[in-house]
């Protein structure tokens, strides 16, 4: 006869008042003479049960998932680390979403997002590691949807088959550019405490002949009969005197007199300097542009300290300018804070050496125009002043310094 069924949940009571869930199955059949219905009733407590502690492990995985600062991933073992499984995550370390690397595949992680100067290192090292079946840890850099370059720190394996060959790589990526960029700044700080040791060290054992020397010079070159040995021993003056300046440098570092702070008024110290250096300007053929802000607030610094950051900057722009060129200066409150502008028109700074400008005896100049402290000492002064200093450039256009320091208030000379 016909036959027809129907399926369903519901939920039936037990003796004891308790309920449990069950499916049920009721299928109604209808011969010639009778009728009959044949219900098959299935208890799903248990069924239940796992299924909502699956969908809490789902919603927990996710959660996390989505949470991590990194990124977790599956890939095929190609050079183009083409996912089959990224995290949500992979938007914020990346900038792209998940769907463009797994479903559309639009984004190709080796290819597009990976450094394609890390790119070959990097998985030769994944494939050494897979040949000895052993996990890998390494760093590389990637640069982001926006542009911006990050290192990161991966970890990772492989999934082998039954056969022993990789089929698949799983892993975990986190951005470590916070903790590279700390790294190299305890880097900097312990080698300028070296620097600072071996300065007060050897101060007074160069620095005592070299008086002797200069003494000794510049009387032989009064005494000097002819033009020749006078101009022989201008040179070992000069000399002398460049060793003295790179001395007296380096014991900046070292100097533990701590800074005499007051209500200082930067224009001032912009003047007096500019004063002293006039006669390098003119020679130079140097124009200097200044632009200082009405009522400009008083900065909360050593008076000695900030002669020594103007006077490093502006010479600093000076050589940069060796056939002459516009040196602008300005000046001006911003927010709680004075900004100094130092801007010259000289070559400019290559864009990978700017964030090597403040380390000490790096510098862009020529063997004997620079000493590649000036700027190390300018950086190691704001710091010690809470203060900040960046550096913007353009190959050909110039140079330009931003110094920012605190105003002087009551309130900062007290936490002070």
């Amino acid at each position: 006869g016909e036959r027809e069924q129907v399926d369903f949940r519901t939920s039936h009571r037990r003796k004891d008042g308790t309920s449990y869930p069950v499916e049920v199955h009721l299928q109604y059949l209808q011969g010639e003479n009778r009728r009959v219905f044949l219900a098959i009733v299935l208890d799903l407590t248990e069924r239940v049960a796992t299924e909502r502690e699956l969908q809490e492990a789902q919603r927990t995985l996710s959660t996390l998932l989505t949470n991590l600062p990194g990124m977790v991933y599956r890939c095929q073992n190609d050079q183009n680390w083409t996912m089959e499984f990224v995290s949500p995550s992979c938007q914020n370390l990346t900038g792209f979403s998940h769907e463009q690397f797994v479903e559309t595949r639009q984004i190709s992680y080796g290819e597009t997002v990976m450094l394609q100067e890390d790119r070959q290192r990097v998985w030769q090292n994944v494939q050494e590691a897979l040949k000895n079946r052993q996990p890998f840890q390494l760093s590389y850099r990637i640069r982001t949807a926006e542009g911006a370059v990050k290192w990161v720190w991966e970890q990772g394996c492989g999934i082998f088959s039954a056969t022993g060959e990789v089929v698949r790589i799983e892993g975990y990526v986190v951005d470590i550019t916070q903790q590279r960029a700390l790294e190299d700044q305890l880097r900097k700080t312990e080698r300028l405490a070296e620097l600072g040791t071996l300065a007060s060290g050897m101060a007074h054992e160069i620095g005592t002949p070299m008086n002797v020397i200069l003494g000794r010079a510049e009387l032989l070159m009064r005494k000097a009969p002819d033009e020749r040995t006078r101009r022989g021993l201008e040179t070992i003056v000069t000399q002398v005197e460049r060793i003295t300046k790179i001395m007296n440098q380096l014991l900046s570092f070292a100097r533990k007199r701590p800074a005499e702070r007051q209500g200082v008024n930067l224009e001032v110290v912009m003047l007096d300097v500019l004063d002293v250096l006039q006669e390098r300007l003119g020679k130079q053929q140097i124009e200097v542009v200044k632009t200082v802000s009405p009522q400009l607030p008083k900065v909360w610094a050593d008076p000695d300290h900030m002669n020594q950051v103007f006077l490093n900057l502006i010479l600093n722009a000076c050589q940069a300018m060796s056939d002459g060129g516009t040196l602008s200066l300005a000046l001006h409150p911003i927010d709680d804070t004075v900004e100094l502008i130092v801007q010259d028109s000289g070559s400019g700074i290559p864009e990978e050496q700017l964030s090597k400008i403040f380390d000490p005896f790096f510098s862009t100049k020529a063997v004997g125009e620079g000493t590649g402290l000036g700027l190390t000492v300018v950086h190691g002064i704001l710091q010690e002043h809470q203060g900040a200093i960046r550096v913007t450039s353009v190959p050909g256009q110039g140079a330009t310094f931003i110094v920012s320091l605190p105003i002087y208030s009551e309130e900062v000379r007290h936490e002070a």
